[in-house]
């Protein structure tokens, strides 16, 4: 951008227009150099001025441009509808909006997180599980303990670590009747879990029936009869087993759903819903085998008359085999 001349004035600085028409000699000279000086004053000005204006127009012309470009987005990818031509492929587009997408999946795949190998000597141990040949009885069984205070299944859990137990190991915890805690556990892993309460002086309940009708603690029940009584207490511990399942991991919930449909505490459609739909699946069952070779015909539940194929007798422990 130029510089604006100084004005620098005609007369000099110690001389008055008195003392210069003092002079009358010198007085055309001195007015013709002044008026010279001025008219290039002038023009410098008016060339400087013009030169001004250019570069505003010049700024003016390039802010407007750059407001009415369109703003750079990433190309959305369309997927065609089944009776429509694809779309036309799409020119590549430039190197501002190519960055701009390339920093948008730097950012998406900034966030996965890759699966960290394990550490823990725990989880190292259960995950090694699945891979080792099936040795030993196979099943599972409840393990019944006594309750003395409010306790949810958080709480139970906590304690039972502080004992040495590994709560990873506990598939269920259940409250069958006032006071009783119930721990669903696989039957290798049972014996362990007695002697580190043993240690701890717990001792846990033995023979005791989930299905007793004398663990109704509601007192409106205490007049009806006992067949009435019976069959309800089966309803509630088949929704306590249902409710069970629903919470387990699919790979979990299929042997224990076998476990609790020979010890009759579910009906067959529920053991249907929990081995052969959805998730469920299970995946050991070989196509020849047939559902009636395997599982008794359904039985109904009457509030009068309790199931009509209920056990005789609690099992020692349930086989999935």
């Amino acid at each position: 951008m130029n510089t604006a001349t100084p004005i620098v004035s005609p007369f000099s600085g110690s001389q008055t227009i008195a003392e210069l028409l003092s002079q009358p000699n010198s007085v055309t000279a001195d007015l013709v150099q002044a008026v010279t000086a001025l008219q290039q004053m002038v023009t410098t000005l008016v060339t400087e001025n013009a030169a001004l204006h250019q570069q505003i127009l010049d700024l003016t012309t390039q802010v407007a441009k750059f407001l009415s470009a369109p703003a750079l987005q990433p190309t959305a990818h369309v997927r065609p509808e089944p009776n429509e031509s694809p779309l036309p492929t799409q020119a590549t587009p430039p190197t501002g909006a190519k960055g701009a997408m390339e920093s948008n999946w730097a950012t998406v795949t900034s966030k996965h997180k890759p699966i960290r190998p394990l550490t823990s000597p725990r989880r190292i141990a259960a995950n090694a599980r699945g891979f080792t040949p099936v040795t030993g009885p196979q099943g599972f069984d409840h393990l019944y303990l006594h309750r003395s205070c409010r306790m949810d299944r958080a709480e139970v859990c906590r304690r039972l670590r502080r004992f040495g137990i590994d709560s990873s190991r506990i598939l269920d915890v259940s409250f069958p009747a006032r006071n009783i805690i119930g721990l669903l556990l696989h039957v290798q892993y049972i014996p362990i879990v007695r002697d580190l309460l043993e240690k701890a002086t717990v001792s846990p309940i033995a023979n005791f029936d989930p299905t007793d009708p004398t663990n109704l603690g509601d007192p409106k029940y205490a007049s009806h009869s006992l067949e009435h009584r019976t069959a309800l207490a089966l309803q509630l511990h088949r929704e306590r087993c249902i409710q069970t399942l629903k919470y387990l991991r699919p790979h979990i919930a299929v042997p224990i759903a076998h476990a609790f449909y020979q010890c009759g505490w579910i009906l067959a459609s529920d053991h249907a819903t929990f081995t052969t739909s959805g998730p469920y699946v299970d995946r050991d069952k070989f196509p020849s085998d047939t559902e009636s070779s395997s599982l008794q015909p359904e039985t109904e539940m009457d509030l009068d008359g309790a199931f009509s194929s209920r056990p005789t007798s609690r099992a020692s422990h349930y086989s999935n085999n």
